[in-house]
């Protein structure tokens, strides 16, 4: 018995990853069973509570930011300011807008969500213990599912994972003694892309074919992992004389090992961006390739994030005579996160390999040309806000390496300090400068009891003073005291102990 349901599980891993096999290296896929498959799945989770609330809280961010309050880079420049310290004038406002802008920013800043897993609205179910407020049958279900993914999932995609390396090392070999045609190493780098893609659980829908990246030019695009060069390669038309000219920072490890084999199949550019000779050459290459050949694969941002900003794009390559191809990723969070968080890049395809699937969505955007009147720099912000908007993520202002230089951060947080004191300085010293221009109006003439904000001497005295309230109300009548509203600053104290009541946020 044990030996026939052996014989039945392993049959059916063998059959599923030779399947997935014949199928890419013949060019096809799966069809509609993907999509099937995403909405089983998606049937489960709704069996679960969701973890975050859609409509009460400000998903993807922890709290609804007020915009004034917000930190956002000079354009042109290096520096960075908050909005308020443009728009407040009175120094309790400034006081006040500073706070404000300081406790949002300690929750929440402007760079670092995006280094966190990516969020998502419902339960996973990609965890290996169950909630503890789970019903008896929740968590039945969950461990069916856990199942699933490590006995079921992973064994398929470990062994499609080892056939697309075994593809590779296999080519490569023969390349020794065969000269490759540029059809044949397009396709080869297809397959091998489709194998690694159908490792890593990888659901592509792809918007727009018909603005596929053409040669001459450079294909740019967000960047969430390594993991981006397969799924993009994997989507170019089967028979196809070229694919893309990939590009990318040159590491070690295992992901060393594949740019290696990966030179022996496709055109590749790899660099050290530490190294600042080795930048400028690899610029004028890429340069001059994406103006005779290409496409050539960038990822301007430089560093991955969990696709829920777009971060600023580099203006090194945004030069005159390039056509630059924009293509647009957005993933489904719900299934899996394609995000590279740890530390280690196995840990990240093992992770990876136990998900549900990995699910991306590519719109590909029309040829974009830098006119003559912009420069490098703000060609690549229209870029940058081209693929936000088609992604429907948020273009940030921040460098993504600003997470990771701690120089820059400490240069920044002094540059606020500084900022903030000036406009403090400013604003005191206008205040001080209408309290003298006040005083010296007032000289040689008795002060008003209006001047006080009072609109009679009988108002301005507390009850407790013993004075006559009749000889009051004569010196009102002969004074003819003239109304006057009341003095902005007593408003400002009023309107400060008026604190509004927000209602509370429920957090599953």
């Amino acid at each position: 018995m044990i030996l026939w349901l052996l014989s039945i599980y392993f049959g059916t891993i063998i059959g599923a990853v030779s399947a997935t096999v014949f199928l890419i290296v013949f060019g096809q896929g799966w069809g509609r069973l993907p999509k099937m498959y995403l909405k089983i799945v998606a049937k489960i989770q709704s069996c679960f509570p969701d973890i975050y609330p859609e409509n009460t809280a400000p998903w993807p961010s922890i709290i609804e930011k007020n915009p004034a309050y917000k930190l956002e880079r000079l354009k042109g420049t290096s520096t960075a300011c908050f909005r308020h310290l443009k728009t407040s004038d009175e120094p309790f406002e400034l006081a006040n807008d500073s706070m404000m802008a300081g406790l949002e920013a300690i929750i929440q800043d402007e760079v670092s969500g995006a280094y966190e897993r990516a969020p998502s609205q419902k339960d996973t179910l990609l965890r290996f213990t169950p909630v503890n407020i789970w019903s008896p049958a929740q968590r039945a279900l969950f461990y069916a599912t856990l199942m699933f993914r490590i006995f079921f999932l992973f064994p398929i995609r470990f062994s499609l994972l080892i056939t697309s390396f075994a593809w590779v090392l296999m080519v490569v070999a023969i390349s020794f003694v065969k000269k490759y045609s540029d059809c044949e190493r397009t396709s080869i780098s297809i397959i091998y892309c489709r194998l690694y893609g159908a490792s890593m659980g990888f659901v592509g829908k792809f918007h727009e074919r018909q603005n596929r990246p053409q040669k001459p030019g450079i294909a740019i695009s967000n960047h969430m992992s390594p993991n981006d060069v397969q799924m993009l390669f994997a989507d170019v038309q089967h028979g196809a004389s070229y694919g893309f000219v990939v590009t990318g920072q040159r590491h070690g490890g295992l992901i060393g090992v594949i740019q290696k084999l990966a030179d022996r199949i496709s055109p590749c550019m790899w660099l050290e961006r530490r190294n600042g000779d080795e930048r400028r050459s690899f610029q004028s290459e890429a340069i001059k390739i994406a103006r005779e050949s290409g496409p050539v694969l960038l990822f301007p941002e430089g560093y991955c994030s969990n696709n829920t900003l777009v971060f600023q794009f580099r203006k090194a390559l945004f030069q005159d005579a390039v056509n630059i191809y924009p293509m647009a990723i957005k993933q489904n969070g719900q299934f899996g996160d394609g995000f590279w968080s740890e530390d280690e890049f196995y840990v990240h395809l093992f992770r990876l390999m136990i998900s549900w699937a990995v699910v991306y969505e590519v719109t590909y955007l029309p040829k974009m040309v830098k006119s003559p009147e912009e420069d490098p720099a703000n060609f690549a912000t229209r870029c940058q806000t081209a693929i936000a908007e088609a992604a429907g993520i948020t273009a940030s202002t921040f460098d993504g390496g600003l997470w990771y230089k701690k120089e820059e951060q400490k240069r920044l947080r002094e540059l606020q300090q500084k900022t903030c004191s000036d406009r403090f300085d400013e604003a005191t010293a206008c205040l001080e400068s209408d309290s003298s221009s006040s005083s010296s109006s007032s000289i040689g003439s008795p002060p008003s009891v209006s001047s006080s904000g009072y609109e009679s001497l009988s108002e301005a005295l507390h009850p407790s003073d013993f004075v006559d309230r009749q000889l009051l109300g004569d010196l009102d009548h002969d004074c003819q005291v003239s109304p006057l509203p009341r003095k902005k600053c007593s408003q400002e104290i009023s309107n400060f102990h008026f604190i509004p009541s927000i209602p509370e946020q429920s957090a599953q």
